[in-house]
């Protein structure tokens, strides 16, 4: 389980600028890291979730269930879900920028958002988050599809820190150690079913109250999260601070910020395309059609459509020519 950190709105730009400033990239790999956590992350979840099973039938009448083994019960299913989705989704990306530890760089910004608090987390705060993160370093459309999936699976990394502690309590409560807290804990429950005091063990009792109760808002807070960003105001935060798409929404015609969310997608794709062709980045060409659109006061799109079928056209002229020419 994580510490969280305080930040208040006013404060989430700065933040955000920080964390991108710190999260340096050492090169360009793909999600085989962040894939290989959360297949670990779903086996424990799994495996936890028979625990549960096993303590529920040997738990004694009366004897008290602490609220995160309830919680975990009732939402494993989900979590193992939504990380089936996950593991699909993020399948076949391979050119993202990564750390020297081997994460995407996309998804240690997402764990450091969720750091903040997960029951705090809005599409305002987000917004606010990745403007500061767009400040320091400009994201490619690849890296803002991204996120959102990325902050679901650092939630449900932290659903399997919340089972990993699980796990730990119930070997405690087998095990009745007087000098461990969860273990002083079932001893003074077990007591209390059979009308005696434990007194001296109040100090250790106390310490695994707070450690249940810090497990229980992790968890409960990872869970908001998995709910909240099918949302779509979350989709349109994370859209709203690419500066690929304010290239695009600045189209002098006015056209392309009525367009639907299919053609907009569209004119995105052709535009990853014609950037990997040209071999520059996605922001830099968007501004550049940005700048001929309203040097001749035209729609943006006249650029972004044709400049794909043109380079796709030399490059089948280069390959034929190179096949002539042998």
């Amino acid at each position: 389980m994580q510490d969280e950190i305080f930040v208040p709105d006013e404060r989430m730009a700065r933040y955000g600028e920080n964390c991108a400033r710190a999260a340096l990239a050492s090169g360009i790999g793909g999600l085989s890291e962040v894939r290989r956590l959360l297949r670990n992350s779903l086996r424990l979840c799994t495996h936890t979730a028979a625990v549960l099973t096993k303590f529920a039938a040997e738990q004694a009448v009366g004897m008290h269930v602490p609220e995160e083994f309830l919680r975990f019960s009732d939402n494993a299913y989900t979590a193992e879900k939504d990380g089936k989705q996950l593991l699909r989704q993020l399948r076949g990306y391979r050119s993202i920028p990564i750390g020297r530890d081997g994460q995407p760089i996309v998804f240690v910004i997402a764990e450091a958002l969720l750091k903040t608090g997960a029951e705090t987390l809005t599409p305002e705060r987000l917004r606010r988050f990745l403007e500061g993160v767009q400040r320091e370093r400009a994201w490619t459309e690849t890296e803002c599809a991204l996120f959102l999936p990325m902050l679901c699976t650092a939630a449900v990394l932290r659903i399997a820190a919340v089972a990993t502690h699980i796990e730990r309590v119930c070997r405690a409560y087998a095990a009745k150690r007087r000098d461990d807290p969860f273990g002083a804990e079932r001893i003074v429950a077990e007591a209390h079913l059979r009308g005696a005091e434990e007194p001296s063990l109040a100090a250790y009792t106390d310490a695994a109250e707070r450690l249940h109760r810090e497990a229980d808002a992790s968890l409960r807070g990872a869970l908001r999260v998995l709910r909240v960003v099918e949302n779509a105001a979350y989709a349109r935060a994370v859209r709203a601070v690419s500066r690929t798409e304010q290239c695009l929404n600045a189209d002098p015609t006015g056209i392309y910020p009525q367009m639907d969310e299919r053609s907009q997608s569209y004119y995105r794709a052709l535009l990853v395309r014609a950037a990997k062709l040209r071999k520059t980045t996605e922001f830099d060409l968007a501004e550049e059609y940005l700048r001929e659109a309203q040097r001749e006061k035209r729609h943006i799109g006249h650029w972004v459509t044709g400049e794909v079928r043109l380079l796709t056209r030399q490059r089948r002229w280069a390959r034929s020519y190179r096949i002539l020419d042998w």
